[in-house]
């Protein structure tokens, strides 16, 4: 079968970044569209013939688009979108069928899956959502083909939304244990790196690291904690083997001169072990390859900071949400925040830059929580923050709690579904004054003398940290923090 793969053109001119728990529009980031690579190599070593457009990357228009779309002739397109950006990723369905009206329009959109159904009512294009577990991703779609190939009906094939006529059918929601190569994406050959362009070509890594070529990598996937927020919360967590990792990274290494890396995981440091053995392996090769990560504040220790540091580790995000106490045990972080404060720490003493995740208008949020969360981040003094406003996604604890409460602010559009919009307000505070808080939590850090002077430490190049925070008063006074992760 004739499979083809979009990440679809960016929105209103900047990129997407259309990964699980990061579908978010992103000014200043260009990533490899990872997901799309791991289908496409497995349903080629399926015997498939298989393409990717990366429309992202490329800053293709839709007209370009169709063009190649019509040159492939797919019998089954799959693209994926993005809330925020939804009403401009999705024109991709109106453009396959305008030039492939045969094909079957398949679309992937983690953080909407509750939602699916009227995703399919909306847009007329869509044949099927696919709403499973995104680890299993892969045995969806090799289900879906067998129905197409007329081996089965769409109703047997489960965790997906589809079109039947004039009726939109879900089916049963299962876990999808399918151990097979075509089962967990995590397990598959090489990401069909020979589908894209060269890494070094139009893929950028964040500002603080100008470093090509550069790709994203998963080294597991899901998160077993319980935050009220996530869309990835109380997933299972599902690893990779080093073997896998260590020849991805030798690969790329090797064919393109790989010399970023980006670990896309939720909880990186999640099983101490395997990262010990990945640092020992990066350390032994001389890999000369900088990465950074994510984690939490209480899986990380000295020891293991150190070989990271050692192996090319040259920043970690925490996502800390807030400096208040009573907002993360509402939030049910489960961790405190001192303890955070004494982590950070630990981190700049190994050498390894701090990037805080914040949010602002978390249920319990007034102003004062606000100005300890403003306090706690001067006093912490990372490299680079970000204050995101709190929001509710279908099927979160949040949602859920904003509904019940009368907090959100109108019927959700989908596209509002932003880190700079306000959609809902706590008991204490409106959409409104949620969103002054945002900006004033930034305008504290940007115009704080320590920090400013922190930069320079930080960066150590004269230069570049003066871009940087050219970069960043640009961000606050021009683009006043949108889609500026």
């Amino acid at each position: 079968m004739k499979i083809l793969f979009i990440n679809p053109p960016r929105h209103n001119g900047l990129p997407v970044i259309r990964e699980d728990r990061c579908e978010i529009v992103n000014r200043y980031l260009v990533n490899p569209p990872y997901s799309l690579m791991l289908l496409a190599s497995s349903l080629r070593k399926q015997g498939h013939e298989v393409g990717i457009i990366d429309a992202n990357c490329e800053n293709l228009s839709y007209g370009a688009v169709g063009a190649r779309i019509k040159t492939f002739a797919p019998q089954m397109t799959i693209f994926r979108f993005t809330p925020a950006s939804s009403a401009n990723d999705i024109k991709t369905a109106d453009v396959v069928k305008s030039v492939c009206p045969d094909s079957l329009v398949v679309t992937l959109c983690w953080s909407l899956k509750w939602v699916a159904e009227d995703i399919l009512k909306r847009y007329k294009n869509i044949d099927v959502y696919v709403k499973g577990e995104y680890h299993y991703y892969g045995t969806i779609i090799k289900d879906l083909i067998k129905a197409l190939n007329g081996k089965r009906s769409l109703e047997k094939v489960a965790n997906i939304t589809f079109r039947k006529g004039s009726r939109i059918i879900s089916t049963a929601r299962k876990a999808q244990e399918d151990p097979s190569a075509c089962g967990n994406i995590y397990e598959h050959p090489l990401p069909a790196y020979d589908l894209i362009p060269p890494l070094s070509r139009y893929y950028i890594s964040p500002k603080y690291y100008r470093h090509t070529p550069f790709t994203i990598m998963y080294a597991s996937a899901g998160c077993p904690n319980k935050c009220i927020y996530c869309v990835v919360s109380k997933t299972k967590w599902k690893v990779r083997t080093l073997k896998s990792i260590k020849t991805e990274i030798d690969h790329l290494k090797r064919t393109q001169g790989l010399r970023c890396i980006f670990f896309m995981d939720e909880f990186f440091t999640l099983d101490r072990k395997r990262v010990i053995g990945l640092c020992e392996h990066m350390i032994k090769n001389k890999m000369d390859i900088t990465w950074y990560a994510s984690t939490r504040v209480d899986k990380v220790d000295a020891k293991m900071l150190a070989l990271m540091r050692e192996a090319g580790c040259r920043a970690l995000s925490f996502g800390i949400e807030s400096g208040s106490q009573k907002i993360v045990d509402n939030a049910k972080k489960g961790f405190n925040v001192e303890q955070a404060l004494k982590t950070i720490k630990m981190v700049k003493e190994a050498g390894i830059l701090v990037h805080l995740s914040m949010i602002i208008g978390l249920p319990g949020e007034n102003q004062q929580t606000v100005d300890e969360t403003i306090k706690f981040v001067k006093q912490a003094c990372p490299s680079m923050a970000q204050f995101n406003v709190a929001v509710p996604y279908p099927g979160t604890e949040l949602y859920d709690l904003a509904q019940k409460k009368g907090w959100l602010k109108r019927n959700i559009d989908y596209s509002d579904l932003q880190h700079h919009t306000c959609l809902s307000r706590t008991l204490e505070m409106t959409t409104d004054e949620i969103l002054k808080a945002r900006m004033r939590a930034y305008r504290a850090l940007y115009f704080s003398p320590r920090w400013i002077i922190s930069q320079f430490t930080n960066f150590k190049d004269v230069s570049f940290t003066v871009k940087y925070y050219i970069k960043c008063m640009g961000m606050y006074f021009v683009n006043r923090m949108k889609n500026s992760h």
